[in-house]
């Protein structure tokens, strides 16, 4: 009794909360009285203790009083928040001292066992806690210390994916790939199904391992699995057979049925099962309103493309995607396809491929299988309630809903009608709105935004309307929709109403996108924003976005982008163009260059429809950064200048200094360095004017570039260290390094090789920890260079060689060609001279492929240099 009143302390606890926390939902009739006597019981023993707490009593319950610095649970809570808060500041020190302590308060078992209820809640709350403490000490550098706890917290949890990926990360910086790597294989033994952040860690510590082939493995993308499907295993031998099967040719299998009979459920039951067959990866897709090249982008990116190598057209993806499947042994499960036209560019040529496709009409493939109602027998074993399984006529979603039916109760009619009106009034609401919200699965708080602060989840759940389906990176479960269901739902629902619920969602992603930008700039800079309403998810939920932003921004990918179609659709025209505009941080780092092109296509046609001259220049100079990124600089000028001119006309000095930004970074690239210093010194009057911070530092490495390229190499030095001290003062890591990376080009060319060297090796610590391998790729061939000026060549060639693979797995053949070429040069300096031609000629062969005239001019002079020094060599001395 004493700790169910701390729950609550200082508030009145009325007598059926304090039943519930006793004895759960069923108390004794007797509970009232039970309660009475051990609130008296207390009382005296608080007294004879002569503790600082008093229990008021009141005839509709009991408030205990105390202070809150007295209370365990209270002092945990407020001392995970600071911690937060410090480690959102990069206070690292005092962010561990402050979990330490909050961790300290713990003796064992939350509330030494009583109140089972809440046991497991505030135990997972230690457990974060705990994990987030873990986290902290990486920061700090303390890897060997951590493994020991790690192992142990990980044989506890062993399907806990957050402390397996922390002990990886601790064994890889302690230089232990290899057990790193057994760890994420233990995972998938027991059968841990990791998500993106485990996956991205694995490669990249198997990139990073010396001398070794990358172990089996990628992507995996099944959702997970239902478990055993009563009445399906005669269908799930036959798929099973015919996926994995000898054959001549790619097994497409085609599931057919009815809307609820269980389609995707039995798809992805039967991909889990032969998953094994399938080792290099599974992938998967709703194929609903989406378009085969988008979906060619997202499989090509999941084997390692970035936006920038991946071709416009759909046969040129599809053939790319073809030629990364040739030797791979992969499933793919496409999901409800109208057509055969919407699949038929995602087919690989590879017969050691499968493929299964669900949908409602027969749409082709090797083979087609029949998914009907279940047997009367069958539907009794998935409910057992005779008088309902004839209403359900063997309908697996029907027999899910009616398992929500009070006993003794036989409702006659539509089963989704029915479970519809078996709602009360709030939650029937909360599912119409929720349906109205395109996009896959629902985070928890955007319930309560549609119901305007009402939590319906539980009810719709119970009810079978609703399925829960995994996590999100923040830990809180996701919600989705049956097809079925949401279309029911979204009929009945009133566009004004579900407009202003849309809008509130939309205001979410906004505010959380908005949040997830700041965090990794250091603040709203480089950015401009619209006067969109915004709408603010609770506290707590924020603050485990602002831990790991870009994870988030990753997770919600696919929900964010369907927000700014939405928006678009629904004439919301300043929401659509401020939330595709926020997003460009999550296309630029992860390189989703088609979703920056969607999202901003869209936004533009919006903002033009409704004459948003603002919001139109500022899409416009966005998606001149996009043709940048494509080194498209023609196209990147016709919309840039637009853009200026639209700035200037609404006296915007924010977007003016972006545009000049990027008109600089054009000019630039084009060879008119003039025109590029001018743009740029307007551009950096412009940040300095608005206070953006991270626009300046960005503009002055620009101009320090052009002294490098001068020659200047003081003036260039101290340009990048003005623009170092702008980054550090504001925590902006992400142009911290780059700023990092060009000052340790400019010690390079200066000769000033230790110098380099250092600021080289910060540079990749930077960008692996937040998962960019494009940027490792710069910062090891960057490395590697300067190895070879010290003349250590071991380690040259072996910085080089990882860079190469990383690009190759970024599908960048030219970054791959450029590296070889100063390889070559390498390997003909130890006098491999053999080597040393063979690896100029593969470059050689990249250049002449893609046309790259300049580049292979360069590779006839490296080959030229080459054969003449083994002459000399052969030749000897004069």
């Amino acid at each position: 009794m004493l700790c169910a009143l701390l729950l609550d302390a200082n508030e009145l606890v009325g007598p059926d909360r304090l039943a519930e926390l006793a004895w759960g939902l069923t108390p004794p009739s007797t509970a009232r009285a039970q309660i009475d006597i051990c609130v008296s019981a207390l009382r005296r023993a608080l007294d004879q203790a002569g503790a600082d707490a008093r229990i008021e009593a009141r005839r509709s319950g009991y408030a205990l009083h105390v202070a809150p610095e007295l209370i365990d649970i209270t002092l945990f809570d407020v001392r995970v928040a600071e911690s937060r808060a410090a480690a959102m500041d990069q206070r690292w020190d005092d962010a561990a001292a402050l979990l330490r302590s909050a961790l300290a308060l713990w003796r064992g078992p939350a509330f030494g066992g009583a109140l089972p209820g809440e046991v497991r809640r505030f135990d997972e709350k230690r457990l974060r806690a705990q994990e987030d403490r873990v986290d902290v000490d990486l920061q700090l550098g303390r890897h060997h210390a951590l493994v020991a706890e790690l192992r142990a917290l990980v044989a506890e949890h062993p399907l806990r994916e957050r402390p397996r990926g922390q002990l990886m990360l601790a064994l890889y910086r302690s230089g232990r790939q290899s057990e790193a790597l057994d760890v994420y294989r233990a995972g998938r033994h027991l059968g841990l199904e990791p998500g993106d952040r485990l996956r991205e860690l694995e490669v990249t510590i198997r990139l990073d391992r010396e001398n070794t082939e990358p172990v089996a493995g990628g992507p995996r993308q099944l959702p997970a699995d239902v478990g055993g499907l009563v009445g399906r295993d005669d269908l799930v031998a036959e798929l099973e057979r015919l996926l994995t099967g000898e054959r001549d040719t790619t097994p497409v299998v085609n599931l057919v049925g009815e809307p609820g009979m269980g389609k995707t459920a039995l798809a992805v039951h039967v991909a889990h099962r032969v998953a094994y067959a399938f080792p290099d990866g599974q992938l998967f897709c709703d194929l609903s309103g989406t378009n085969p090249a988008e979906v060619l982008g997202r499989f090509t990116s999941a084997f390692g493309a970035v936006g920038s190598t991946l071709p416009d057209g759909l046969d040129e993806r599809a053939e790319m995607f073809r030629s990364m499947l040739a030797n791979r042994r992969v499933l793919l499960v496409l999901d409800d396809a109208a057509t055969a036209s919407q699949f038929a560019a995602l087919l690989p040529g590879s017969a050691a491929c499968g493929v299964i496709v669900t949908s409602r009409v027969a749409v082709g493939g090797t083979h087609h299988v029949e998914v009907g109602p279940l047997s009367p027998a069958d539907s009794l074993r998935v409910l057992d309630r005779p008088e309902l399984v004839e209403v359900a006529a063997g309908v697996p979603l029907a027999l899910r809903l009616l398992g929500g039916c009070p006993q003794g109760t036989v409702p006659r009619g539509d089963v989704l009608t029915l479970a519809d009106e078996g709602l009360e009034p709030e939650p029937r609401r909360a599912l119409r709105l929720m349906s109205a919200l395109d996009g896959d699965s629902l985070p928890r708080w955007a319930a309560t935004a549609v119901s305007g602060g009402f939590d319906p989840l539980k009810q719709l759940v119970d009810a079978r309307l609703l399925d829960v389906t995994g996590s999100d990176v923040t830990g809180l479960p996701r919600y989705r929709f049956h097809g079925v269901v949401r279309s029911f739902a979204r009929d009945r629902v009133l566009a004004d109403e579900a407009r202003t619920a849309f809008e509130r969602v939309a205001g979410g992603w906004l505010a959380l996108a908005e949040r997830a930008h700041q965090r990794l700039y250091g603040g709203a800079f480089t950015i401009l924003h619209g006067s969109a309403t915004r709408w603010r998810p609770h506290a707590p939920y924020v603050d485990q976005v602002s831990q790991d932003p870009m994870g988030w921004l990753d997770s919600e990918r696919a929900n964010l982008c369907a927000a700014v179609f939405q928006a678009a659709d629904l004439g919301l025209d300043e929401l659509c163009w401020d939330l595709a505009v926020t997003l460009v941080t999550l296309f630029e780092t992860r390189c989703y260059l088609d979703d920056w092109q969607l999202t901003h296509d869209r936004a533009l046609a919006a903002v033009r429809k409704a004459g948003n001259r603002r919001g139109t220049a500022a899409v416009l100079c966005s998606l001149g950064s996009l043709h940048i990124s494509r080194r498209r600089g023609e196209q990147a000028r016709a919309v840039l200048e637009p853009a200026l001119e639209l700035f200037g006309e609404l006296h915007d000095t924010h977007g003016l200094a972006m545009a000049r930004r990027n008109l600089g970074v054009v000019e630039y690239r084009e060879g008119r360095p003039e025109l590029a210093t001018r743009m740029f010194e307007l551009s950096l009057t412009g940040f300095e004017r608005v206070g953006d911070v991270v626009g300046q530092a960005y503009v002055v490495s620009q101009l320090a570039q052009l002294s490098l390229d001068r020659g200047e190499y003081d003036l260039a030095v101290g340009r990048l260290r003005e623009a170092l001290v702008m980054c550090r003062d504001i925590r902006s890591p992400r142009v911290e390094s780059q700023v990092l990376y060009r000052l340790g080009s400019a010690m390079l060319l200066q000769g000033r090789y230790e110098q380099a060297q250092q600021l080289m090796t910060s540079v990749l610590g930077m960008v692996r920890r937040s998962g960019d391998t494009v940027g490792e790729s710069y910062a090891l061939h960057s490395l590697g260079l300067i190895s070879g000026r010290l003349r250590m060549f071991t380690e040259a060639g072996r910085s080089l060689r990882r860079a190469i693979r990383l690009c190759e797995a970024n599908l960048d053949r030219v970054g791959a060609a450029r590296i070889r070429l100063d390889l070559a040069q390498l390997v003909s300096q130890q006098g491999e001279t053999f080597d040393a031609v063979a690896i100029a000629e593969q470059a050689m062969t990249t250049f002449q492929e893609l046309r790259l005239s300049l580049w292979e001019s360069r590779t006839f002079v490296v080959l030229d240099k080459i054969r003449a020094e083994n002459r000399v060599r052969v030749a000897g001395p004069d």
